[in-house]
């Protein structure tokens, strides 16, 4: 979002979703200020990026048009990210395939964890999402007079070509914070419309949907797995900073049967 001094009076906003039109300067920058502080409140690590910037000649205005990408640390990826932490190994992030389904198998956990302890690297699945954004300047005072914005996975999800949830979760999830201050619409009403624009057609991303386990004695000799794990970690490194103590290593393990941490895992590998 841009700083009110570039903005006319009347500036207009408008994103991929309907209702989320903002007129005016004071709307704008009202909305812009709580997005930034959501955004960056609930989601762990969250920063912006621009990556292209070009700027188009009209003949009644001037246009900007540039790239951006939002990314920021999952919840569901926090186990994984205090035992890379805890034994060492370092963090690799890259980024899904929309157009690849994933689904989810315990081997695929195991190979995971096993990866990772032969090359000292844990990969994930980075968070983020990319847009595109359109601002029009006016040619004589060089102010914005208009902007709007486009989400890549809408633009995917509006194509039928969104069909990785983790992907669609993370638009989903960025879209949450992007509803226009007001009572209108409403939290539910803009929730709604989120999920039939983003998720309704992605497979596995619906709030009932769950994958199936191939065996459940496989979650607990994971969460034995990664226990023996951090024992042998901590007992080698010690806890003099506090890092390494118990609630870390609950953190690990209890997590290690919940539906996040599954979902995580499982947009690493499909079939």
């Amino acid at each position: 979002m841009l700083p009110p001094e570039a903005l006319c009076k009347d500036v207009c906003f408008r994103g991929d979703l309907d209702g989320s039109k903002l007129q005016g300067r004071d709307a704008y920058v009202a909305a812009a200020t709580q997005w930034h502080a959501d955004c960056t409140r609930e989601l762990a690590y969250y920063h912006t990026e621009l990556l292209r910037c070009d700027t188009l000649s009209t003949t009644s205005d001037e246009l900007v048009s540039y790239r951006w990408r939002a990314q920021w640390h999952s919840e569901a990826q926090r186990p994984l990210r205090t035992l890379a932490r805890l034994v060492g190994w370092r963090l690799i992030e890259f980024d899904l395939d929309p157009q690849a389904v994933s689904t989810f198998s315990w081997a695929a956990v195991f190979q995971l964890l096993w990866a990772a302890a032969r090359s000292g690297e844990l990969k994930l699945p980075a968070s983020a999402v990319e847009g595109r954004a359109e601002v029009h300047l006016d040619t004589v005072s060089g102010v914005v007079i208009a902007h709007t914005e486009t989400l890549d996975g809408v633009r995917a999800a509006d194509g039928r070509r969104l069909l990785n949830r983790k992907v669609a979760q993370d638009v989903a999830t960025l879209l949450d914070f992007r509803r226009r201050p007001g009572s209108v619409p409403s939290p539910d009403e803009w929730a709604s419309a989120v999920s039939a624009r983003v998720l309704r057609s992605v497979p596995g991303a619906g709030v009932l949907d769950v994958d199936p386990n191939e065996d459940p004695r496989a979650v607990v000799a994971f969460a034995t797995l990664v226990a023996s794990v951090l024992v042998v970690s901590i007992a080698g490194i010690g806890d003099e900073t506090g890092v390494f103590g118990r609630t870390a290593c609950d953190e690990v393990v209890v997590a290690a049967s919940e539906l996040g941490f599954d979902q995580c895992v499982s947009d690493l590998f499909r079939g």
